[in-house]
């Protein structure tokens, strides 16, 4: 997910992938994610971060009750 926050007192970009786990009434929510001034340092920092971060979310299971 790419994206972009701003307000009257900052301003970043950012790139993520995250992962939302759902079970009965528990849930679980892990984020791995960097920010940067513009759109392209949120990319240059994220490539070399992408394979380990996409292993990390997609292993994310919530344990069962």
């Amino acid at each position: 997910m790419d994206f972009h926050y701003a307000d009257d007192n900052v301003s970043f970009y950012g790139h993520s992938r995250i992962a939302l786990t759902l079970r009965s009434s528990h849930y679980g929510f892990i984020d791995c994610g960097v920010t940067g001034d513009s759109a392209d340092e949120a990319t240059r920092k994220w490539a070399p971060l992408a394979d380990q971060a996409d292993k990390i979310v997609r292993s994310f299971v919530l344990d069962a009750d």
